[in-house]
């Protein structure tokens, strides 16, 4: 008896204490634009293209788009690139001195980072039509400071 007990309880204790969790750990919170060094910090700033309400919530100031990006991966420090990333509000020891002769800008810690690969959205895909099944079309479609050319056959 005691041991249907005992093992009724663990059974119990073993269904309830496994979480799972889906952790993709490639996957990034948020996308945005890197702006370019900025000239009252030398810091690189950048704009984020969504989930404003989201960043505005971690880093704690509701008046900007725009941020000072501590930490930003020097692969990525490249004016015009678009980026995925991760963010956390900035630690006051985290701060550097800026020199206040240019726009200022709230700052945030970027905790990971990676290269957006451009695609095209799909309606733009399907806006294109063949004119000649034997004729090559070159279209080029123009991105936030990226160029692509699509070949449609």
């Amino acid at each position: 008896m005691k041991a249907n007990l005992l093992i009724s309880i663990l059974i119990l204790f073993l269904l309830f204490s496994c979480n799972k969790e889906n952790n993709d750990s490639n996957a990034f919170q948020f996308q945005a634009e890197v702006l370019g060094s900025n000239m009252d910090c030398g810091i690189f700033s950048i704009r984020f293209i969504s989930d404003f309400d989201k960043v505005k919530l971690i880093t704690g100031n509701f008046s900007s788009a725009i941020y000072i990006a501590k930490n930003l991966p020097i692969e990525l420090q490249q004016s015009g690139i678009m980026i995925k990333l991760d963010i956390r509000k900035i630690q006051d020891s985290e701060l550097g001195a800026c020199k206040a002769m240019g726009p200022s800008y709230p700052w945030l810690f970027v905790t990971k980072a990676a290269k957006k690969i451009a695609s095209i959205p799909k309606s733009i895909r399907n806006s294109f039509s063949p004119i000649d099944p034997h004729h090559t079309q070159i279209n080029t479609i123009r991105f936030t400071h990226q160029t692509i050319q699509v070949f449609v056959f």
